[in-house]
This record gives structure tokens, C-alpha cells and sequence, in this order.
């Protein structure tokens, strides 16, 4: 449970303790705060469809904290649209490496599933249009944080307006249904969506 000055949730911080990952904890206080608060709800929701889904406790645990930390080889990344065409192109060359970055910062990380890989996994796509790495067959657990990372960020964009919110992000995983990520993890995602029963919220 985060409060007012909490940085990092406890159930995290001490799966990190425990598990080879406490070194994490400072470059998690780093981040910018929108990016941390992202992750946080990207966890929370995907820990919930887990359960929905009926994974191993083992699988939730792995996908609590790979989508924790799903984001954390984006440190001190930025992106404006004023800037240059050029510096746009390696701005977004640089994002498209942010799964590796983040995949061998959290590579000590001892849990049963491994957490570097599905962070490394999280913007790969069924038919091999993802990235980094452009591979079709793609952990479960990095598929859920996909959608889920996909419905938060949508969801976010348009959260002034609750019910358009809703509307946009669950037509935008469904179309991902076709092809691009597991059908079964974004049916269950909105279902318990427009149930009311996942933490969306707008960027703080």
C-alpha cells in the first residue's frame, strides 16, 4: 500500500529484499513520478487478472513485480514532440531498447519465473511485429502486462472523461485480440474493466 510518501508499495520492496533485488530500490526512487505511478497501477491490475486467469501463485508473484518494474530501463527518458525530426527518430530508437535496458537491470532477480524475460518480453507481439527482439512466441506473463500496460496508458490519456476512458482503452486491447496479443488475457481485461473491478485511474 503506497501512502503520501512511499516511493515503492511493500509487497515490492520486500520481494526485492528477498530476492536478489534490493540494489532496485534506488533507481525505482529515481524515476519520474508519472512513470512510477504507472507501473504501480500496471501491477496492481495485472496481479488482478492473473488470479482472474487462474495462473500459479508463482506466475503472480513474477507478474506483480516484472510490471512493477516493466518500465525501469526508461530512467531519465523523455519524449517531446517540439524537438527536432532527428532527435524524435532516436528518441524512439532509445525506447524500443528500454525492455533490454530494464531486462539487465532486474537480471539478479531470483524468483521461479523469471522476471528479465518477461520484461524483456512486454512489448513483443504475436505475430512478430513487437520489439526488441521481434520474436512471435511470447511468455504469458509478459502478455498480460502488455495488455494491461496498454489499457492503463489509453485509459490515462482520456481519464477527465471516466466512461470515454473505458471505452477507449478496452476498444483499444480488443482490436490486439486479432493476432497481436492473447485473446483469452484481453477478454478476461475487460470484462473485469467495465466490471469495475481494476484500479484505473488517471496519471497523478
Amino acid at each position: 500500500m503506497l501512502t503520501n510518501n512511499t516511493t515503492i508499495d511493500t509487497r515490492l520492496q520486500s520481494v526485492l529484499e528477498q530476492h536478489g533485488g534490493g540494489k532496485l530500490l534506488g533507481l525505482f526512487d529515481e524515476q519520474q513520478q508519472c512513470l512510477k505511478d504507472h507501473q504501480n497501477r500496471v501491477a496492481r491490475m495485472a496481479s488482478i487478472v492473473a488470479k482472474e486467469m487462474g495462473l500459479s501463485e508463482a506466475q503472480e508473484e513474477a507478474i506483480y513485480v516484472a510490471a512493477s518494474l516493466h518500465d525501469i530501463g526508461m530512467q531519465q527518458f523523455s519524449f517531446s514532440p517540439s524537438i527536432s525530426k532527428d532527435n524524435q527518430l532516436a528518441m524512439m530508437e532509445r525506447f524500443r531498447k528500454h525492455p533490454e535496458i530494464g531486462a539487465k537491470l532486474v537480471k539478479d532477480i531470483s524468483l521461479s519465473v523469471p522476471v528479465d524475460q518477461i520484461i524483456l518480453q512486454h512489448h513483443e507481439r504475436l505475430d512478430g511485429s513487437g520489439f526488441p527482439n521481434k520474436i512471435k512466441k511470447i511468455m504469458i506473463e509478459s502478455q498480460v502486462i502488455a495488455v494491461v500496460d496498454i489499457l492503463d496508458g489509453v485509459y490515462s490519456l482520456h481519464a477527465s472523461k471516466p466512461d470515454v476512458a473505458l471505452v477507449h482503452s478496452c476498444d483499444e486491447i480488443y482490436e490486439m485480440r486479432h493476432g497481436l496479443l492473447d485473446p483469452v488475457i484481453i477478454d478476461i481485461t475487460i470484462l473485469l474493466a467495465k466490471g469495475s473491478k481494476l484500479p484505473l485511474e488517471r496519471l497523478s
